[in-house]
């Protein structure tokens, strides 16, 4: 089977091992693991970092198997920026062009959301050549633009992106199958395609890969270096750790503020790992604080260093976050930490169901604090908290079965609806 996967805004999976994979470089691994043969379509700018690798569109063949197909785009110095609009349009269009080159089409095409742009126009290159494409949502788009104005104007902006709402519709409708990271962003899928659930969709959670290293009682040169770099104890040391992007949706303020009011706890750390559009702004303010570490973006293997010395994982949400299972507890869950987590719904439901952790009040820097210090008082019971979170992501969520699964899925509609329409509203 030859699929092509869609992604713009995740690293690239086969860079070098301390890239952590995200999803579609979890998918990637386990397809070529199973002899498929995988091309991967992302844009030449780098959406973590903002770097722009090419000037103009490149192919690149790993070896037989594995290709990456870099797509042409401007690119954009902000995530909330004029800019990224115009760069996702060119990159659709970018798409569109070279996949119409194309002599040898794939057997099947997954498609991640976000983005719609790129998503309408596989989706329809798709429709035109009865070939399956998989629509998986991993955000709720363009849902989420509704939650960056005060509610009372949510008819107006909804009235405002008429178009973009339309085009959700479309993709939803005409895919062959529906996938998503979990049953609350299947069901909007659902609902945007106004249908029922059918035998081509399927809910896969996000998922980590196993570290290494896990339950490794000594520490690398390299990591104690690193550790040392960062001021972080290897004893006598409680550590709050956050991993993200600093986007919208994740409260850092809210951590840092948090913060102040744990300072006189001389040995609790709060440690910040990630990079986003306020970095400096929040960079300054907890540099400010004695018992916050702000370490910038890290590479896979330094984040694991760090989460070892960890005890408690923050999944540190704002109020108006759209987020049901993201991929920040499962890399937690990973390392056998406990969370702490703001988000409700389908996660908060996980973590009273088996144990593995607490809430708090999104928004709030004196409920995070209380969490923490419960933490903090509580070491036996947070350590079964943790053994209990690893043993979940080792039966439930550990990216070798995850994406096993997720192949035979999408093996199987490649034979069910190869060369067939499936259900589509033509384009």
């Amino acid at each position: 089977m030859k699929i092509w996967i869609i992604t713009i805004y995740e690293p690239l999976p086969f860079d070098d091992e301390k890239t952590r994979p995200q999803r579609c470089g979890m998918l990637a691994r386990a397809l070529l693991d199973r002899g498929h043969k995988v091309e991967i379509w992302t844009s030449v700018f780098d959406h973590a970092t903002h770097r722009r690798l090419y000037k103009a569109s490149v192919f690149e063949s790993i070896d037989e198997r594995i290709s990456i197909q870099f797509i042409k785009g401007r690119g954009y110095p902000r995530d909330r920026s004029l800019k990224r609009f115009f760069h996702n349009r060119e990159t659709a269009e970018e798409f569109t062009r070279l996949a119409n080159d194309r002599h040898s089409p794939p057997d099947i095409i997954f498609a991640p959301i976000p983005i719609l742009e790129l998503a309408q126009v596989a989706t329809s290159y798709a429709c035109k050549r009865n070939i399956p494409v998989i629509v998986d949502v991993r955000d709720i788009w363009p849902d989420i633009y509704l939650t960056m104005f005060p509610k009372v104007l949510e008819p107006i902006i909804k009235a405002l992106l008429t178009l973009e709402f339309r085009r959700a519709e479309y993709i939803f409708k005409n895919a062959t199958g529906i996938t998503a990271v979990s049953k609350a962003y299947l069901q909007k899928g659902l609902s945007y395609a106004k249908r029922e659930h059918r035998s081509a969709d399927g809910v896969f959670p996000l998922g980590s890969v196993k570290p290494v290293n896990y339950g490794a009682s000594e520490f690398s040169l390299e990591e104690v270096a690193l550790l040392e770099r960062f001021g972080i104890s290897q004893s006598n040391q409680f550590l709050a750790t956050y991993v993200g992007t600093f986007s919208s949706f994740c409260d850092i303020k809210n951590i840092i503020d948090a913060a102040k009011l744990l300072i006189d706890y001389n040995d609790i750390r709060i440690v910040i790992i990630g990079t986003g559009d306020r970095s400096k702004e929040f960079t300054d303010q907890g540099s400010m604080l004695p018992n916050v570490t702000m370490t910038g973006w890290l590479n896979a293997t330094a984040i694991q260093a760090i989460l070892r010395q960890t005890n408690v994982g923050l999944v540190a949400y704002s109020k108006d976050a759209t987020m049901s299972l993201p991929n920040k507890p499962f890399e937690y869950m990973a390392e056998g930490l406990p969370l702490l987590s703001s988000l409700r719904g389908e996660l908060e439901e996980l973590i009273q169901r088996h144990g593995i952790g607490r809430s708090y009040e999104a928004g709030n820097p004196r409920s995070l604090a209380d969490g923490i210090r419960w933490f903090y008082g509580h070491p036996e019971e947070a350590r079964q908290m943790g053994k209990r979170s690893f043993a979940l992501f080792s039966t439930n969520f550990r990216s070798d079965i995850v994406y096993k699964d997720f192949s035979e899925h999408l093996e199987w509609i490649a034979r069910r609806y190869g060369g067939k329409q499936a259900n589509r509203v033509r384009p």
